[in-house]
């Protein structure tokens, strides 16, 4: 599950692209290591940075 809503000081554990809670979509890592949201004219990574992965939301296996 990719994720929508980060915790509210996800900026204090990771460096977050300006703009960052302007962005809408999911949580990506970007090329240079700075964390973005998808979507949106803000809050996603920059052209040269690049994106580079989704971050996903921890589920444990049912069972």
């Amino acid at each position: 599950m990719l994720v929508h809503e980060p915790a509210s000081d996800v900026c204090r554990w990771f460096v977050c692209v300006p703009g960052f809670w302007a962005g809408k979509g999911y949580l990506t890592v970007c090329a240079d290591g700075r964390i973005g949201m998808v979507g949106g004219p803000t809050g996603r990574c920059p052209e040269r940075a690049g994106r580079k992965d989704p971050v996903y939301a921890y589920q444990p296996a049912a069972g």
